[in-house]
């Protein structure tokens, strides 16, 4: 069993941001603490040295407590990468390839009406009902905007 700490011992301790809870036996370590821990494992750090880096005194925490956080994140590692990285990555992935195929499905549908629209346009600039109608419409747009014109004069 490891010792218990001092009051100085566990005041010295709290000065770490990085520590949720501290009682004579024993240290809780945040989720901060645990990935910090991960990047400075990554890095080639001890575990002495990376307590050390991570603001706590290895001669205060001990290397039995230090040694049974290393084999417990060793054990836990798999689980924890995937838990703060690898998900919210995965996630970001299928995100990406989702709006992916939205923008090809766009694409598509965009390259399918510029041709509508280039083979309609052609069909009504050659086809001469169409152009008798069009100008129909052109000739009553321009009485209607006279018979306004002549009614806004009368008054």
């Amino acid at each position: 069993m490891d010792r218990e700490f001092t009051e100085t011992e566990m005041e010295s301790l709290r000065k770490c941001r990085l520590i949720t809870k501290i009682t004579p036996t024993e240290i809780i370590y945040g989720e901060i603490f645990e990935y910090e821990y991960y990047l400075l494992e990554i890095e080639g750090h001890s575990p002495s040295e990376a307590f050390d880096l991570l603001g706590l005194d290895p001669d205060i925490v001990g290397q039995d407590r230090i040694i049974t956080f290393h084999n417990h994140y060793i054990e836990e590692r798999k689980s924890y990468i995937e838990q703060l990285e690898v998900r919210p990555l995965v996630a970001a992935l299928d995100e990406i390839e989702k709006l992916r195929e939205e923008q090809k499905y766009l694409e598509q549908e965009r390259d399918f009406l510029i041709k509508r629209n280039k083979i309609r346009d052609e069909f009504y600039e050659n086809d001469e009902f169409y152009k008798q109608e069009r100008e129909r419409r052109e000739k009553q747009k321009k009485i209607r905007q006279a018979l306004k014109k002549r009614k806004r004069n009368k008054k």
